[in-house]
């Protein structure tokens, strides 16, 4: 989360090969998903399945994404690409090292299906931060031109007001829209690929929405393979313009077969809840500022209503190779880093979790961290 730099990830589609357009990515986390305590048990099945076999075996090429050797670079970066792009892609031989890694990948399938299929358990038992919200089924519209022409992407449109379940509805005043087109291989219909998915708010949202993780389903299906978009985190903040949900993602590949032009799509968003960037809980008048102390011992355990870092924080800044070597899962590291952790929570610039700039997270979140920091950081 509290990285010296950031970077973004760039996807360029074209002749594959290693230094050459194609399946190349480079980038770090991107921070905040909306139920962190899961995203850290999948990377952590990820660091002993993927893992190993990325990072050397696509090193040379890839070594600043997928092939990283570090943990949470080539876990963000796989989350991009997609389980499904990843096994294609180990096991057709590509670039200049010409490696098939089918062995490799079926050794290990079995251990990554049971670690994800736990991860989908955790976050249907409510892991994330808030609800989740399941789209209405539609199919894209004129999406058999794009068989013909791979450059004509149709976009198809949900209104989270009304394209939802009924006891859903009302709830949240916004639109989201995402492109769509046919996956060819070899000039045969595999599945589907998405891109650019955006939200805007409606002027009637009394207030912003946060969105933390996205699913494709086809044809009522969950496609668990495409993880492209589970790493999203944004707070959707305008009523004039769409925000991009995954700005610099890859595109998210869907490989399904008998995918057909009339195939019905929907997402889910693994978390959405209302959000208020002031600190204004909308009841009107001014409530004394709370001060009462938070420990290190809270910031990273079960209470949801102080575990800051346990939910935006532990699925980047922990383990072996946390990034920009903050490690707050270790009460002495978090200590020595309080004052700019707090700065950089608080900055509208270089804000983190990482977001555009002027979008920071909730100011319940970020009055935690400063009541910790009053507190004198005790650890319990």
């Amino acid at each position: 989360m509290f990285l010296k730099t950031a970077f973004f990830a760039v996807l360029v589609v074209g002749t594959v090969g290693c230094g050459k357009a194609g399946f190349n990515l480079n980038m770090s986390s991107q921070g905040g998903v909306g139920s962190l305590a899961c995203e850290s048990q999948l990377k952590t099945t990820f660091s002993r399945t993927y893992f190993p076999i990325l990072s050397t075996s696509c090193n040379n090429c890839h070594s600043a994404g997928h092939g990283s050797s570090d943990l949470n670079v080539a876990f963000s970066a796989f989350k991009q690409k997609g389980v499904a792009l990843i096994d294609y892609k180990a096991q057709n031989p590509h670039g200049d090292n010409g490696l098939n890694l089918t062995s490799e990948i079926s050794a290990i399938k079995a251990d990554w299906n049971r670690g994800h299929e736990s991860y989908l358990a955790c976050q249907a038992s409510g892991g994330g931060d808030g609800s989740t919200l399941l789209l209405n089924a539609k199919s894209v519209p004129n999406i058999q031109e794009t068989a013909t022409n791979q450059n004509a992407w149709k976009t198809v449109e949900w209104d989270l007001e009304t394209d939802v379940a009924t006891e859903l509805r009302g709830r949240f005043f916004a639109t989201l829209k995402i492109q769509a087109r046919l996956a060819l291989n070899g000039g045969v219909v595999v599945g589907l690929e998405f891109r650019n998915p955006s939200m805007k708010l409606k002027s009637s949202s009394p207030k912003n929405i946060e969105v933390s993780g996205m699913d494709v389903y086809l044809d009522g299906e969950q496609m668990t393979n495409a993880t492209t978009y589970s790493g999203i985190y944004r707070i959707v903040n305008s009523a004039t313009e769409d925000v991009p949900l995954a700005q610099g993602s890859s595109n998210a590949l869907v490989w399904k077969q008998g995918a057909v032009a009339g195939t019905q799509v929907s997402l889910q968003i693994q978390s959405i809840q209302l959000t208020d960037l002031t600190g204004d809980d909308g009841g009107g008048g001014d409530d004394p500022p709370n001060t009462t102390p938070v420990t290190y011992a809270q910031l990273v355990g079960t209470d949801a209503t102080v575990n800051v870092f346990q939910r935006r924080c532990l699925a980047c800044h922990s383990a072996a190779n946390p990034s920009g070597g903050l490690n707050l899962a270790e009460y002495d590291s978090a200590r020595a880093a309080a004052n700019d952790i707090v700065s950089r929570v608080n900055s509208t610039s270089n804000p983190m979790p990482p977001a555009p700039p002027g979008t920071l997270m909730p100011q319940t979140d970020r009055d935690v961290v400063s009541r910790w920091i009053n507190s004198g950081t005790p650890q319990q």
